[in-house]
């Protein structure tokens, strides 16, 4: 939603929205988090977007922009389409009837027009999600951990805040200046030196509590997340007594009611276990985590009784009524001012209000380390209680957290082996994985020997192995690379074995490896590329690789060609081709000599060795037309403007020589292509994009002088017989469509695959990624029609434009583009001096090369 609103309102160093995910327009934002609207789900409900219209006036969270807010601005802007819809927090919705009717209100939105859909997504935790949008056609997905270049935006954005906002961190005066990315730096190193941390920073919920806990004591930085919970409630508790000390409202009855840190903390865990305990009976999945302001009041008067300075005042009805008192007046301060609890509102048809902690996670913490600080008789009992309610997932965390921090995890393990189910051995590996302080070596090899089992055996469901795999991966042990790498060869099922390939190369999926890997597991991943025709494990081997592919093909000065036969093919659609469109027309025989292609596309590595070779700086490798773009010193920094493109349209060839003139600006600062420094595109072995077709051309005269070997980009008719064949397929690989044989935008990558990821998807001749993946430049200028047709009145004024502004051919498709567009036969154009960050390029020679097929 940020991303949107700074791209439609030009703001400075903005992100466009086809750089962060691939889109290629960005949509209206719209941003609802659903507690703020938790009375708009009624019996006699309004519009969604109505309510939150209201909202935000009754709120004035608009300024003075809110009198003038109509109550139907929203709705009517979802009817116009193109708008990005984000309903946050689905699950903090009080109950089960409560979310069943928001949910009929979130499938009434508008849709939008065919032409501009709108997106609509709602976030929930999996607990509080019980399946209501299904019927409406939503699909699931999981939140993706935050990917190492992720975690290092995020905290530098953090601490960019926190110093816009002049707080300080510390150690430091009040009023002291300090640099924000110095010490956003300082955590980031010191996450790059300890695994232990960075297992937890992938969470964004436990990076916003290290950033909290290194803001405010850079020298302690817990290892585990248990430990880091204990620093966060400690922060927050101090933040509340903080806080109270200015109000005089909030101040204690008397002086003996005033609590130290740990007895408040001790009243926390005991209100966390007790809602847990009271409400597992009801049939709700979040029953658990909300409990009435009286049922509250009821624990922490019992609770209140149990701490000596105030019991040993007082008895019987006195400690009864005092105890009471305390507790409205404790829960009160604490809810309002602390930030761990809030309120959710009434019970329906009730005075009643309900509480929950201000985050689950905090709940299950507190309701953990209840059992450790219960009397001995207590501990016992509420021992067996968490580990007999190992099964029931509302559970798991508190198990988890009660083991990480017991003295010895060996009975609680123990137990849960000898069930004898994949369930019960899951949850022991993941206790292992979260680092116990204490648990015995035979323990530990029977639970990884389980749970290796659960990766490896045919029988196991899919969601139970990858589970089983994560977590081996996640207890950071010595023999798990062995296991990864067996799993990666040999597991039955592919998604287990894309996975272990993941988690090889410590990667995102469908991301590049952040960092080069070790020999060993580039061999491993090679051997995937050679014997694999699956494009999955091909990608994951792929993208493990892109840092540090040894593969001549991917890094060698010469390109590996393929031989196209000399003869004539079938060009262009036929009428009876529904998708075609009218520039395709007609199907044509053509005869050509025989040349050589490019197996693959140009790769980022491959392109690297032309700016190692001063290939920008040298005049000679570029035309007239090129060098003056490269010379002029000018190119936007996000899409062209509809004044910057009606200039390029008018004035054509004299656009870039006015612009040096005018602007008087050094020669064009950005000597590599557009998207060289994005990680996720800059892969060694993914194909160069964001060039302009002059970069292209100098590449290629480059390339020839280099190798002493004649290059050049392919007209449209070579491109089209290397993707089709002899018999004009409508596919590389045959007539008909195939999902995963390219990298189309049914694939879901948004983003360039390494070259030949998709072996199944290869053309008749043996030529890589011609369907999708990117789009690629032609050295043919671009006309409205084939010659074998007479243009219309319309086309023949479109030709004249064209060749004013020297518009060029672009073939194949892109990772962004459907099937339709990915046909051999599809016909697109690019102005020569745009830089699409879709766009790529491949060669091709007209005599044999050394190395190539023929």
């Amino acid at each position: 939603a940020v991303i949107c609103a700074q791209e439609r309102l030009r703001a400075p160093e903005r992100t466009r929205m086809r750089d962060a995910y691939g889109w290629p327009t960005c949509p209206f934002p719209i941003f609802i988090p659903l507690r703020a609207l938790r009375d708009a789900a009624t019996t006699q409900p309004r519009p969604l977007l109505v309510s939150y219209a209201q909202t935000l006036r009754e709120m004035n969270l608009l300024g003075t922009m809110a009198a003038e807010l109509p109550d139907t601005y929203f709705q009517q802007r979802a009817k116009d389409g193109g708008c990005i819809i984000l309903l946050d927090a689905f699950d903090e919705l009080r109950d089960a009837a409560a979310r069943q009717r928001l949910a009929k209100l979130v499938a009434d939105l508008p849709t939008g027009p065919p032409n501009a859909p709108n997106r609509i997504v709602v976030t929930s935790r999996i607990f509080g999600y019980e399946g209501q949008l299904h019927r409406w056609g939503f699909v699931t997905r999981l939140l993706a951990r935050l990917t190492p270049d992720q975690v290092r935006d995020f905290i530098h954005q953090r601490y960019r805040v926190l110093a816009r906002i002049r707080v300080g961190p510390s150690g430091l005066a009040n009023g002291q200046r300090w640099n924000p990315e110095t010490r956003a730096q300082r955590l980031i190193s010191r996450l790059d030196e300890d695994s232990g941390l960075q297992r937890l920073v992938h969470n964004p919920f436990l990076l916003s509590l290290i950033i909290s806990v290194h803001f405010k004591s850079s020298r302690e930085l817990p290892r585990q997340r248990h430990a880091l919970y204990a620093k966060a409630m400690e922060q927050l508790v101090d933040e509340w007594e903080r806080l109270k000390d200015g109000e005089l409202e909030l101040e204690p009855t008397t002086l003996e009611a005033e609590l130290e840190a740990e007895e408040k903390l001790a009243l926390l865990r005991e209100l966390a276990w007790a809602m847990f305990e009271r409400n597992l009976a009801g049939g709700d999945a979040r029953s658990h985590t909300v409990i009435t302001s009286t049922a509250a009041e009821d624990v922490l008067t019992l609770a209140l009784r149990d701490i000596p300075r105030i019991a040993t005042r007082r008895s019987g009805t006195a400690l009864d009524t005092f105890s009471r008192s305390e507790a409205k007046r404790w829960l009160r301060q604490i809810g309002e001012r602390g930030g761990v609890l809030q309120e959710l509102g009434n019970v329906e048809a009730s005075d009643e209000v309900q509480i929950q902690f201000a985050h689950q996670t905090f709940q299950e913490y507190l309701a953990s380390q209840s059992i450790h600080a219960s009397i001995p008789a207590v501990q016992h009992l509420r021992t067996n209680r968490v580990r007999e309610r190992w099964h029931d997932r509302r559970w798991r965390e508190v198990l988890l957290l009660f083991s990480a921090t017991s003295v010895d995890a060996s009975p609680t393990v123990s137990y849960l082996l000898e069930q004898g189910t994949p369930d019960a051995d899951l949850m022991a590996g993941a206790i292992l994985a979260e680092q116990p302080r204490r648990l015995d070596n035979a323990l530990i090899e029977t639970t990884l020997s389980r749970v290796t089992h659960l990766v490896l055996a045919a029988e196991v469901a899919l969601p139970t192995a990858l589970e089983a795999l994560n977590i081996l991966a996640e207890t950071g042990l010595d023999p798990v690379e062995r296991v990864l790498g067996r799993a990666a060869l040999t597991a039955p099922q592919r998604g287990v074995r894309v996975r272990a390939l993941e988690l090889l190369a410590r990667m995102e999926p469908n991301r590049p490896a952040p960092a080069p890997i070790a020999p060993h597991i580039q061999n491993l991943m090679r051997r995937i590329l050679a014997h694999e025709q699956e494009s999955r494990l091909r990608l994951a081997a792929g993208f493990a690789l892109a840092r540090s592919d040894p593969r001549p093909c991917i890094t060698g000065l010469l390109p590996e060609m393929v031989h196209i036969p000399a003869g004539p093919f079938l060009m262009g659609s036929t009428a009876e081709d529904a998708d075609a469109t009218k520039d395709e027309k007609p199907q044509h025989t053509l005869t050509l000599p025989d040349y050589w292609i490019g197996k693959t596309l140009v790769t980022n590595a491959q392109w690297q060795r032309f700016i190692d070779a001063g290939g920008y700086r040298t005049r000679r490798y570029w035309s007239g037309a090129g060098w003056r773009w490269l010379r002029s010193g000018w190119e936007p920094k996000a899409d062209y403007t509809t004044a910057q493109a009606l200039a390029v349209v008018l004035l054509g060839p004299l656009f870039d020589p006015l612009v040096r003139l005018l602007l008087r600006r050094p020669p064009f600062s950005q000597p590599h292509p557009e998207s060289w420094d994005d990680p996720a595109w800059n892969g060694a072995n993914q194909p160069v994009t964001g060039i302009s077709f002059y970069e292209a051309a100098a590449y290629c005269r480059w390339l020839s002088e280099a190798t002493d070997h004649p290059f050049h980009l392919p007209t449209e008719a070579e491109w089209e017989k290397a993707a089709r064949g002899p018999e004009g397929l409508i596919y590389p690989w045959g007539n008909t469509w195939e999902a995963g044989r390219c990298n189309s935008e049914e694939a879901g990558l948004h983003k360039p695959a390494p070259v030949g990821s998709y072996q199944a998807g290869t053309s008749p001749y043996g030529v890589h990624d011609m369907a999708g993946n990117v789009w690629e430049w032609c050295a043919t200028p671009f006309r409205m029609h084939y010659a074998w047709r007479k243009p219309d009145w319309s086309e023949r004024l479109l030709n004249v434009v064209l060749w004013w502004l020297s518009v060029k051919a672009i073939r194949g498709g892109s990772y962004f583009r459907d099937r339709t567009i990915v046909r051999g036969a599809y016909r697109n154009n690019y102005i020569p001096r745009y830089r699409g960050i879709y766009n790529g390029l491949r060669v091709v020679s007209h005599a044999p090369v050394v190395g190539s097929d023929e």
